[in-house]
């Protein structure tokens, strides 16, 4: 077996290439159909699990395309009279380049005089998985969007007036880990859901606990939304902030692996007449206290001024010693230099804690957050939701009737 293409070479539909651990093949495959499509596969784990397709677009509908190293130093997929239908389109030239695939599922084209000098790889176009040795983040230079690897690293650019990137590692997750762990994802093991997809309780094998939040397809938040979690709770770290331990991209799944808060959400205890009882003013004002150092670190002190945009009872977790700590940064939102505040036409948030100059001309700042602080304190105080406070003399919400006072 070989991994690589020469330009003298070519590989039919039944041929393939394999990578020299054996761990990934590239060839043909056909799905459920008589179209053929140029694929790297599993071999090892999770065999015949497809991790990049390279004609997607343009599927073959013959069994006599193949693909070929041409002169310039470009892989390309002919179809049976010769057209070019899929090439790898790179703009750098040599004379003698070869496709590799590597060991970690990368299929790349290369100067086979100078190895180190790479004309093109798969991995700057991720269609089905994420293998390992993805990277997720943008790379700045090609302009490409990168994914995850076995260290998750994120290289973003901090502000649109420099080009220092900063860099940040998280740990990736084995899908089979996660999927072990919570029993396949079981009802059984479903603490809650959300915007983003269910949520899941279990123990790893090192008795550690953790919340798994799993991406679900109708989901609202959507990928983009994942991955603004991931960035700004990688580069976050403060007691009152929740712990993103790492995630997981793999086989169309999108995981992120939490601390695991023993006592829920805040809004489970302070609208539950029994519950609420559990919470005496020193709790309720340390509680208060630890979403006021939280919210203080994302505005002042952490190392980009963030604009949080959602916090409301829901998204507030407590921990075994009921220590509150801000969870859900999917809408969060960073300003740069001396910005102080902008604007959008997309509001997003909860009604009844966002403020109402975001309301109505879609302005948003730290008062923005302060806004919904308030409400959260006098919720906290109350006991009663904001939105579903009831009067017999009023109309008004529970942010109205105290303002009468």
């Amino acid at each position: 077996m070989t991994d690589t293409i020469t330009a003298n070479q070519t590989i039919g539909v039944t041929d393939t290439i394999v990578s020299s651990d054996k761990n990934f093949e590239l060839g043909f495959f056909t799905p459920g159909n008589s179209n053929n499509y140029l694929a790297i596969w599993y071999r090892k784990i999770s065999t015949g699990t497809i991790a990049w397709v390279a004609n997607r677009a343009w599927p073959l509908t013959d069994s006599l395309g193949v693909p070929k190293i041409t002169n310039p130093g470009i892989l390309v997929l002919l179809n049976s009279t010769g057209n070019v239908i899929w090439s790898s389109n790179s703009s750098t030239t040599v004379q003698n380049a070869v496709a590799q695939l590597f060991d970690n599922g990368n299929l790349v084209v290369r100067d086979e005089d100078q190895p180190e000098n790479i004309l093109w790889q798969s991995f700057d176009y991720p269609t089905a998985t994420f293998p390992p040795g993805m990277k997720l983040g943008k790379n700045f230079l090609s302009g490409l969007d990168w994914y995850p690897g076995e260290i998750l690293t994120i290289l973003l650019q901090e502000t649109s007036h420099t080009e220092e990137n900063q860099e940040f590692e998280l740990p990736l997750f084995e899908l089979a880990t996660i999927a072990n762990a919570t029993k396949n994802f079981s009802e059984d093991n479903k603490i809650g859901e959300g915007g983003f997809g269910p949520v899941y309780k279990r123990i790893l094998m090192e008795g550690q606990e953790i919340a798994v939040k799993r991406l679900s397809e109708n989901s609202r938040q959507g990928l983009d939304k994942f991955k603004n979690e991931v960035i700004y709770i990688a580069k976050l770290q403060h007691r009152n902030l929740v712990k993103l331990l790492g995630c997981c991209i793999e086989v169309e799944e999108k995981l992120l692996i939490y601390e695991y808060m023993s006592n829920k959400s805040l809004d489970y205890f302070i609208f539950d007449q029994k519950r609420s009882m559990l919470l005496d003013w020193p709790k309720r004002f340390n509680i208060i206290v630890g979403i006021a150092r939280g919210l203080l670190y994302l505005h002042q002190d952490s190392r980009l001024r963030i604009i949080y945009r959602d916090l409301k009872a829901d998204n507030i977790l407590l921990d075994n010693e009921m220590n509150p700590k801000i969870s859900d940064f999917g809408i969060t939102k960073s300003f740069d230099g001396n910005e102080t505040e902008a604007k959008t036409n997309e509001v997003v948030g909860t009604h009844g804690y966002i403020s109402p100059e975001y309301v109505i001309h879609g302005v948003y700042s730290v008062k923005s957050d302060e806004f919904s602080f308030r409400v959260l304190v006098l919720e906290i105080l109350s006991g009663k939701r904001n939105r579903e406070f009831h009067h017999p003399d009023h109309h008004l919400n529970l942010l109205g009737h105290v303002s009468l006072q």
